[in-house]
């Protein structure tokens, strides 16, 4: 009887023990995709910057399994001054995880006009 109380209490262990495997699988799988929004986010910023290539308003791309979607607009309170949003989201799953990183970067040497 000892035995089977025993084995009821170990398989109880056992069940918490495999749940929480389960948990932490599913946390480190958000995680890693929550990373490569992240870096897909910081990639399109750093192009955009290094390139130049600032848009007026709104522009989308793809990035391998990564959409983007990149919202400028003027600052309120300095000329030159631009507010960047650019926000990442797994293809396919638009409703699913986003991420999202804003920046602001002046247009130093020229009006806006003449650089967008």
């Amino acid at each position: 009887m000892e035995i089977m109380v025993v084995m009821v209490i170990l398989s109880f262990g056992l069940v918490a023990v495999v749940g929480a495997a389960a948990q932490a699988a599913r946390s480190t799988s958000a995680i890693e995709e929550l990373e490569s929004l992240r870096q897909a986010a910081e990639q399109v910023l750093a192009t955009q910057v290094i390139q130049a290539q600032i848009p007026r308003e709104r522009s989308e791309g793809t990035l391998g399994r990564i959409n983007w979607v990149l919202n400028v607009s003027d600052d309120p309170d300095f000329v030159n001054l631009k507010q960047l949003r650019i926000t990442t989201f797994v293809a396919g799953k638009p409703d699913g995880r986003r991420f999202t990183v804003e920046s602001r970067q002046a247009l130093l040497g020229s009006s806006a006009e003449d650089t967008l």
